[in-house]
């Protein structure tokens, strides 16, 4: 009886798990990139309102969002053109975001530099599973089909910073 309880319950969570389908279309852009803290960290961390909206229904200026059972503090923004390089870059602080167009960016070459800016030039793969960022390859490890996100597989600084990286499609 016991068995039955145990395999009853991982029946239930796996089946609240569920994967969503892990590929994208050959046409897919990638328009938005986030960098985040990690799902542990963000809810310890009060930067932004305290209530925090699901990804679909957060305003322009705010700063948290809520994916799945998951939360999201976005630290920085970067928007990109049609070929995945910066139109604009959004820096959130605690009193909101700081928003630069490229303009403003390559008047100061430093910053741009700084924010990692000026070799940004970002690519989903052909394989489909795999976006190029900088010269790194980066892995999928979810898609969230409903909301449009990709959720990149943490590894290296990212993962030891406790950040997270997502970006956004068409």
């Amino acid at each position: 009886m016991k068995n039955i309880q145990i395999l009853f319950i991982l029946l239930v969570i796996l089946g609240c798990n569920k994967k969503e389908k892990n590929t994208l279309s050959s046409s897919t852009q990638i328009i938005v990139k986030y960098k985040t803290l990690d799902e542990w960290m963000s809810p310890k961390h009060i930067k932004c309102s305290d209530k925090i909206k699901e990804f679909k229904k957060m305003g322009k200026y705010d700063c948290s969002f809520q994916l799945r059972n998951f939360e999201f503090d976005i630290e920085e923004k970067f928007i990109l053109n049609k070929n995945g390089n910066i139109k604009e870059y959004w820096w959130y602080k605690s009193e909101g975001p700081l928003t630069y167009k490229i303009e403003e960016l390559e008047s100061d070459p430093r910053f741009l530099e700084g924010i990692g800016g000026a070799e940004l030039n970002i690519k989903l793969l052909e394989n489909r599973q795999q976006i190029l960022d900088k010269g790194d390859t980066l892995i999928i490890e979810r898609i969230f089909t409903e909301e449009k996100l990709i959720l990149i597989k943490q590894k290296g600084d990212v993962k030891k910073d406790r950040r997270r990286i997502l970006f956004e499609y068409k």
